[in-house]
């Protein structure tokens, strides 16, 4: 993130084992890589 600007987009993958491991959670199944695309739209200093 750091060396993200305004408007940037930054991808974060959490691997199973820090997310729900190998548990059922609904819609989201066991042992599954969590995607996030995070847009940055400002910062402070």
């Amino acid at each position: 993130m750091q060396k993200t600007t305004k408007k940037g987009k930054v991808l974060y993958f959490i691997p199973s084992v820090l997310g729900y491991r190998n548990a059922d959670r609904g819609t989201i199944p066991p042992n599954s890589v969590l995607k996030f695309e995070v847009t940055v739209n400002n910062y402070y200093y």
